[in-house]
């Protein structure tokens, strides 16, 4: 089931990063700053970006842009027991990215490439890529182990102006990889996603614009088990939050293949002083989950929904001013399993979040501060038909940060970024009326997760260096994220990393 504010499982994805390349939206009315101004406006969301807030490529386009490339390469560790049961107790992960912006004609193009390293530590019940992504048609086995992990991520756009009053994109985004676990019974797999993205923006008047864009999605992922193994595994056939089939095991193939789309509109108005942005997305994603070696058997049918809405207003400029953002989201899902013909299980997950942001900047830009304060609200619910099993968690609470920079020589600026929170389960509440293991390995833990109250803490120190008769941009960051939940509960989690980039 998806949760809320965190998930520490979703770190060893975030390693890999935002890719700088959402960073390079400028408009005319900044350019007159250099690049790395223009770089730093737009990573302290002191420019209303468009296009990382919509997804729309066609908001991409923008006739004073530079084109820029970029080089990275990260290197990510989180480790600690403040965790989702099928989540590993330490990862570490390594990245290395390239991608950029050119333009030719009419035409402006996006590129980027990444590859991705990662070792899990002491992963249980998981014989799958990613236990937690919704779908609960899953493997499990309840020994543990460790998993090798590589990854390959793409994408590329185009945007262009096809009349004075509108624009059009479009973007592909290619993932593909594959994982195996190092002890017995060694489960592996393999997934492929491919996803496809047009846009229109039209605009109404020179300060009115109206979007529309879609996604569509191919997903399909393939698991082994017990091929290369010695001996025989009691595999788990996960069918719900509860509900599993348990059985001796040799070997066997597992199919994970589905379709999904996604729509959005937004409007925006943009004048001298303010900014208002107001956008919408729905989604579906539909799944069927097959098993067998010569013949492949439907196992479940998985159905899952969503909602986004954003409301944005800055006012001000890049120098001073102050904004306002609400994001809601929704997320159900639904599992419809073959042997009951009929729906097994559900979950729900709402969240809203509040942030509120000011800054200003001194010295004729040489000096800037923002602050961010987020509070956020959520709620999450799950239930499995079988075995009676129904629990619920509503959660609050925030964080506040900082982020300073100054330039300290002409071709030298540091930044600094602290951050602290915290969250608490303002009502929660658990139920099972057929307890068996897997309600007390995995169900009852992540109950429990949920239902924390933990402080977190943090920071981003980072060096940005332009040398002297180059138009490279050298810049260093590390970052770490530190959350532990109350002594009665116990539980911490740690994340540490380090990051070069470098523009050309």
């Amino acid at each position: 089931m998806r949760g809320c504010s965190y998930l520490p499982g979703s770190i060893a994805k975030r390693l890999a990063g935002l890719l700088p390349v959402v960073c390079f939206v400028l408009s005319g009315v900044y350019a007159q700053d250099t690049r790395l101004d223009s770089l730093q406006m737009l990573e302290d969301r002191r420019i209303a970006d468009m296009y990382s807030y919509t997804g729309n490529m066609a908001a991409f386009l923008n006739r004073n842009r530079p084109d820029i490339g970029f080089a990275s390469a990260q290197a990510g560790f989180v480790s600690g027991d403040f965790k989702r049961p099928m989540e590993a107790s330490s990862s570490s992960a390594y990245t290395l990215a390239t991608g950029g912006i050119k333009t030719i004609g009419r035409y402006r193009f996006l590129a980027d490439f990444s590859y991705r390293k990662t070792y899990d530590k002491r992963l249980a019940w998981s014989a799958v890529q990613d236990p937690y992504e919704g779908n609960p048609f899953i493997w499990a086995d309840s020994s543990s182990g460790d998993w090798d992990r590589d990854h390959i991520y793409a994408t590329a756009g185009m945007a262009t102006l096809l009349r004075p009053s509108l624009r059009a994109g479009i973007k592909a985004d290619y993932n593909t990889g594959s994982g195996a676990r190092t002890s017995e019974p060694k489960p592996f797999y393999r997934i492929r996603n491919i996803s496809l993205a047009p846009g229109l923006v039209w605009n109404i008047t020179p300060s009115d614009e109206l979007g529309v864009d879609g996604v569509v999605t191919f997903l399909q992922e393939e698991n082994e088990i017990g091929f290369y193994s010695k001996s025989n595994v009691l595999l788990y056939r996960l069918r719900g939050y509860g509900t599993f089939s348990r059985s001796p095991f040799v070997s066997g193939e597992r199919r994970r293949r589905g379709t999904g789309w996604e729509g959005g509109l937004h409007y925006r108005r943009s004048r001298e002083k303010y900014d208002l942005l107001v956008s919408a997305g729905v989604s579906q994603r539909n799944e069927d989950v097959f098993e067998g070696v010569a013949r492949k058997q439907v196992t479940g049918y998985y159905t899952g929904t969503g909602f986004k809405g954003l409301l944005h207003f800055s006012l001000g400029d890049v120098h001073r001013g102050k904004a306002i953002r609400i994001l809601y989201t929704r997320r159900n899902g639904y599992a419809d399993d073959v042997v009951f013909n009929a729906e097994s299980a559900s979950y729900a997950s709402y969240s809203v979040e509040l942030n509120l942001a000011a800054w200003t900047t001194a010295g004729q830009g040489r000096r800037s501060i923002k602050w961010d304060i987020t509070p956020s609200l959520g709620y999450i619910a799950g239930s499995d038909h079988a075995t009676g099993m129904r629990f619920t968690a509503a959660a609050g609470g925030g964080t506040a940060g900082v982020t300073w920079r100054r330039q300290l020589t002409e071709r030298l600026r540091i930044r600094i970024q602290p951050f602290a929170g915290y969250f608490a389960a303002m009502d929660h509440s658990f139920s099972v009326r057929n307890d068996q293991v897997i309600i007390q390995e995995l169900v009852r833990p992540d109950y429990d997760y949920f239902s924390r109250r933990y402080a977190k803490g943090g920071g981003i120190l980072g060096l940005e260096v332009t040398p002297g008769k180059t138009r490279l941009i050298h810049s260093v960051s590390f970052r770490s994220d530190i959350r532990r939940a109350e002594k009665k509960q116990s539980g911490s989690r740690t994340l540490l990393q380090i990051n070069y980039l470098t523009y050309f």
